[in-house]
This record gives structure tokens, C-alpha cells and sequence, in this order.
């Protein structure tokens, strides 16, 4: 990567929809004027009124990728990813504001953009070609490399509107890679294709930033964006909410999400059931520091304690099984201990579940408690809590990969747990 600057976007603004207006005469009179005796910028957004009907996908974007960059866009769904990236392919225009790009464009934001479903899939390759600009000469040259790289063989030579999803994006982003395009622009396709074609693709972006093509990534699969992007800028309602080194950019979306997972909590409540001999209280997350947080770093030490209130006198065994979930509801860690024959009096308790290593990789995660006699759940409680496990800190240690974390994540390996009780008095 040089310091060449190859997309620049000042100010940048972006409304769909007309305003609404009682008599469209003035509005149009307005929107001329604007025009007129003004550059495009963000002071002509005082001619807009809030209410007037139109709904801001860009809101005041500025931001610089250089050449050779791997550069990552996130954010929730609506935030005006695909949105940007349609401006930087040149086939939008801001409402306010400029955009300037340097070099050669090819653009993956739809996976039938610019393809023919009755054509051949060779034809469609040509058909691309053509619409960038190269020769016939060009396209018979590199034939070879992109039947390589897609591994369709024979379908090739059928329409496109036999293939799946999948071919598709195989066929678009073997022209893609192999356009000589100065800036790739890619949307989600990754997210389409088998897991070899990911990792394959993957792979030969990683040779096209070597020679110094640039990309813009957009996808929500962050495990992707970590793997690929240098830095990322981050979206939320059309507005940057940070953009940087894309660690630190994760962590601040992981944080969002937190805030929304905890909103959306509050008012949906969680689950807590009970048989009335006692009950779980809380599920609080306890830092390596000894604090109760909602936020821990990547193989931090942690304590999991959970209250619980104990209505009669229980003197026979029972059991405590304590979950891990990821937010989209896979159980990632779990262990199950007994008490050992410790007999509880009617009180308040607390018992603290202290695993040796937790492997998990950055995102959001909640618990699960389950207290239950043989054939009999005493108590239990779903989705109480949640926290958000950030990168960790340092960026000049050796750190496993966070492929290396997705594995472990997957795999749920064995982790040796500690169990302790104490009364609160």
C-alpha cells in the first residue's frame, strides 16, 4: 500500500425519495436555486426540511482510501453501505457533496449486475468484458485464468438462469479478480459461495493487494473483514461512527450492538422460570480486576457468578448447568457441576462458575443457567445477561488468529471449571 489517495469523498450526502410539498411550483423553484448559486455541499442541506418526505441514506461523509488498501464498511442493516458503494461505482449520484476516484472500476454489488440470464456463462464473460472496455483480444487472453478460477467447466456453456446463487457469484467474481481493475468494490458476495470458493477468493484478494489493487469490502461477516481489512469505517444511520484500524472499529460495533441487544432486552425481558424452592436472582460477569463488567477482552480471566434466593431448606443434591450462547442462539461453552452435598438454608447465595480458559472470539454473547434435581428443573433462566468480548488490547503480542478463535468457537472444546458457594449474610 502507497499513500496515493485513489477514492476521496468529501461531505458526501445522499437522500431518496421527494420532499413533499403543497405546491411542487416553489419546491421545484427552491431545488433550482440551490443548484444554481451554490457549490454541492452540506450547506445546501439547510434547504431541506426534516419532514418534507425524503429519508438521508448518506449523512456528511468524509473519508480517504489509498492505493494497494483493503478498506472494510459495516454496520447494521439500513446504514447506507450499499448505498456509498453504488456512489463510488459511479452509478448514483450524491445529493451533496463529491466523490473522486482514480483508476479503473469493477464493481460485485448485485450478483446478476450487467449479466444476461439467457446468455452463456462464457458469453457473459465477454458480455462484462465489454462493458469495461477490454477487447476481444483481452478477453480470449485471460479465458483461461477466470474457467480456472470459477471451476463451472461445463456450465460455462449453459445460460445463467440455470445456475444457483452460488454459480453466479463464482462467475462474477472470477471476471472480478481477474478484470484488472485498479479498485475492487465488493458487496456480501463472499457470503454466497461454499466455504473453499470463500477461502479460495479470500486468498486471491490477498495476492491483488500484493499488487496493489485496492478494495472496498462491504459484508457483515466480521470474521472476513478482520481477515482482509487494514482499516474499516463504520455506519450507523447513514452517519460514520468511527473509522480506523479495523480492531479498534470492531470494537466500537460490538459495543453498539451490545447497547441495541441490551434495548431490545429491556423491553423484551428475559426468560426466568422458577418451581418456587428457589430462584435465580442475577448472572453477573466478574473481570480478571475483580469488577462487574459487560465488556472483556479476548482469553481474559473471568468469574461467572450467579444469585440466587433459596425459599425452604434443600439437603438434597442437585445440579447446575451453566451455557454460553452467541447471540444468534449457538451454544458456544457449557459445563454442568453438582453441590456436592452442600445443604442451602433459606437465604440469599452466590456461587461463581471460574473457567480456566474461555477460547471465544470477539462478538456478543449471553448466558444460560439451568439448577435441577434428577428429572426435576428447580429453576432456570435464558438470555438474563449479556457481554461483549472486545479484541484484546495489545497489537504487538503474538495472538491466535481469529480464524484460530472461530475454530475453537465451533469446536466447544473441553474447559475445566471451578465451583464455589457463598451465603450472603
Amino acid at each position: 500500500m502507497n499513500d496515493e489517495i485513489v477514492v476521496k469523498s468529501e461531505e458526501l450526502w445522499k437522500r431518496y425519495g421527494i420532499p413533499a410539498s403543497d405546491n411542487p411550483i416553489k419546491w421545484t423553484k427552491r431545488f433550482g436555486k440551490a443548484l444554481i448559486h451554490k457549490p454541492l455541499g452540506i450547506s445546501d442541506n439547510a434547504q431541506w426540511n426534516k419532514n418534507d418526505g425524503g429519508i438521508w441514506a448518506l449523512q456528511n461523509l468524509s473519508f480517504e482510501i489509498r492505493r494497494g488498501e483493503a478498506f472494510g464498511v459495516i454496520g447494521r442493516n439500513g446504514s447506507g453501505k450499499s448505498t456509498l458503494l453504488k456512489i463510488l461505482a459511479l452509478t448514483s449520484q450524491p445529493t451533496f457533496g463529491k466523490v473522486t476516484v482514480n483508476g479503473r472500476i469493477f464493481s460485485m454489488i448485485e450478483l446478476t449486475a450487467g449479466m444476461h440470464m439467457e446468455l452463456t456463462g462464457r458469453e457473459n464473460v465477454r458480455l462484462l468484458a465489454a462493458i469495461m472496455g477490454f477487447s476481444p483480444l483481452w478477453v480470449s487472453r485471460k479465458m483461461p485464468e477466470i474457467e480456472d478460477f470459477c471451476e463451472l467447466g461445463d456450465w460455462l456453456n449453459r445460460p445463467v438462469w440455470q445456475y444457483s446463487s452460488g454459480m453466479i457469484t463464482r462467475l462474477g467474481f472470477s471476471v472480478a479478480v481477474n478484470m484488472d481493475a485498479d479498485i475492487l468494490l465488493i458487496d456480501e458476495v463472499l457470503g454466497v459461495g461454499d466455504l473453499t470458493f470463500q477461502a479460495k477468493s479470500l486468498m486471491r484478494m490477498d495476492t491483488l493487494l500484493k499488487s496493489e489493487v485496492t478494495i472496498v469490502f462491504v459484508s457483515h461477516s466480521l470474521a472476513q473483514i478482520r481477515r482482509l481489512c487494514n482499516r474499516t469505517m463504520l455506519l450507523d444511520r447513514g452517519r460514520i461512527v468511527a473509522q480506523g484500524e479495523t480492531e479498534d472499529v470492531l470494537d466500537k460495533y460490538y459495543s453498539l450492538g451490545t447497547e441495541e441487544v441490551l434495548e431490545k432486552r429491556r423491553n423484551i425481558g428475559a426468560l426466568n422460570e422458577s418451581a418456587g424452592e428457589l430462584s435465580i436472582i442475577d448472572i453477573i460477569l466478574i473481570n480478571e480486576n475483580g469488577q462487574a463488567t459487560d465488556k472483556i477482552r479476548q482469553t481474559e480471566k473471568i468469574t461467572i457468578r450467579v444469585q440466587i434466593h433459596v425459599e425452604k431448606e434443600i439437603s438434597t443434591s442437585f445440579g447446575i448447568s451453566m451455557t454460553i450462547k452467541s447471540v444468534d442462539s449457538v451454544n458456544v461453552a457449557s459445563m454442568e457441576k453438582d453441590n456436592n452435598g452442600i445443604s442451602l438454608n433459606p437465604g440469599d447465595y452466590w456461587f461463581d462458575f471460574i473457567p480456566d480458559f474461555l477460547p471465544l472470539s470477539p462478538g456478543i454473547y449471553t448466558f444460560k443457567c439451568i439448577i435441577a434435581k434428577p428429572l426435576f428443573r428447580m429453576a432456570s433462566v435464558d438470555n438474563m445477561t449479556f457481554f461483549t468480548v472486545l479484541s484484546r488490547e495489545s497489537r504487538h503480542v503474538l495472538n491466535p488468529s481469529s480464524a484460530f478463535f472461530e475454530m475453537i468457537r465451533l469446536l466447544r472444546p473441553f474447559t475445566r471449571w471451578r465451583l464455589e458457594f457463598h451465603q450472603i449474610l
